[in-house]
């Protein structure tokens, strides 16, 4: 078998490696043999261990083949299994995690997200997107390097880079460029968010806010961000290092973990994830009475005035849709200046509703009727009642 030979120059802050010539020669047996070049003696080790040091050190072929070695802002660690680096995520915080925490993600809150991450509910499972979108990474790093002609390479799933001064702030780049180690962010992108992208020229405020992270953690100057977008289009963002959101993020951050460590949730807000993460924790009632505290007896009054706003709201939106409805009168449509309207007649289906008994299961499957089946639910609800004396 012909070896094959790289010249890898360290450039480390590290005396023992600096300024020197190695020869890396893959033998048989996946072992790597190393040699000083000019010197006969040599080492071996196993490939996996080569392969760290090229990452620990930021090395990647340059145009002449050689591997350079750099040294990065941090060092990353390496998990052997998906179970460990999972395991390492719950006390930490990941650049994909911080747009919850600035309160940008529409779809969970900073509560029910610090909920989560204090163990109290369990995380979010994978869903079908998320594995489309790991299994697309390939096909879209390779349409980034036809694109841009960069070359880049993978560091792999369980390596992770952390802040130097906040190390449970971490990430795990889905690329890096070879050159000098840049951060490629991989995303592929649904029609809605692909047609938002389109619209504003820019890829979402979260994306941005995960490529900022990264470049924090890493010490980069700038990041692209690599759009496949609705199974269509493909389109590389470059994004500027932005110190200034960056202080701001870092000290969001910083908060957020201490809250953890403090048991200190984020107040309490009105998104649809927080009622749910409330409901989680608190299933059930038991019958007893507690005293409200302060801010629970304001939100009281401010919902009070609140549902007066709402109930004067629903009686001008009545008016105004009955005025329209006189004025379409008998016709299907109704139109003026830069508007239209319909009014249609529709007709709702009928249905009967029986006690989910077996006798009722029984008679149906007697004479054949068939039947829709919903399953049971229990919620909890709030109702404000009288005063006790």
């Amino acid at each position: 078998m012909t070896p094959l030979r790289r010249k890898v120059s360290r450039e480390t802050t590290d005396d023992a490696w600096q300024g020197r010539k190695l020869i890396v020669t893959l033998a048989p047996g996946d072992v790597i043999e190393v040699r000083e070049k000019g010197r006969r003696k040599t080492f071996s080790a196993p490939i996996a261990w080569v392969a760290r040091q090229i990452i620990l050190f930021n090395a990647q072929p340059n145009h002449q083949g050689d591997l350079i070695m750099t040294q990065t802002l941090s060092q990353p660690t390496f998990y052997e299994t998906e179970a460990d680096w999972l395991a390492s995520r719950q006390g930490c915080i990941g650049a994909s995690e911080v747009a919850t925490i600035l309160g940008g993600n529409p779809h969970k809150s900073p509560h029910a997200f610090w909920c989560q991450k204090a163990g109290l509910l369990p995380p979010d499972d994978t869903n079908l997107a998320m594995r489309r979108g790991h299994h697309m990474e390939p096909f879209i790093a390779s349409l980034y390097t036809e694109t841009t002609g960069n070359a880049v390479y993978d560091p792999g799933d369980f390596t992770v880079w952390s802040h130097p001064d906040m190390p449970f702030f971490r990430c795990t780049p889905d690329r890096l460029l070879c050159d000098d180690g840049m951060p490629v962010e991989l995303k592929d992108i649904g029609h809605y968010i692909s047609q938002q992208v389109r619209e504003d020229g820019e890829p979402p405020i979260t994306y941005q806010a995960q490529v900022q992270a990264q470049i924090a953690i890493l010490g980069a100057e700038q990041a692209d961000l690599a759009c496949f977008m609705d199974g269509r289009d493909f389109e590389v963002f470059r994004v500027q290092r932005n110190d200034r959101f960056i202080k701001a993020m870092l000290a969001e951050v910083a908060e957020f973990y201490e809250r953890l460590q403090n048991g200190d949730p984020p107040p309490v807000d009105g998104h649809p994830s927080t009622a749910a993460a409330i409901a989680a924790l608190h299933p059930d009632d038991n019958g007893e009475t507690v005293t409200l505290p302060r801010e629970a007896i304001e939100a009281a009054m401010a919902l009070d005035i609140a549902k007066a706003r709402i109930k004067e709201l629903e009686a001008e939106k009545a008016r105004h849709e009955n005025v329209l409805k006189a004025a379409i009168g008998n016709a299907t449509f109704g139109e003026g200046p830069n508007l239209r309207f319909s009014w249609k007649t529709q007709e709702r289906t009928g249905y009967l509703r029986l006690a989910d008994t077996p006798e009722a299961r029984a008679t149906l499957a007697q004479y054949g009727l068939a039947y829709t089946e919903t399953q049971s639910s229990k919620f909890r609800v709030l109702r404000a009642l009288k005063a006790r004396a």
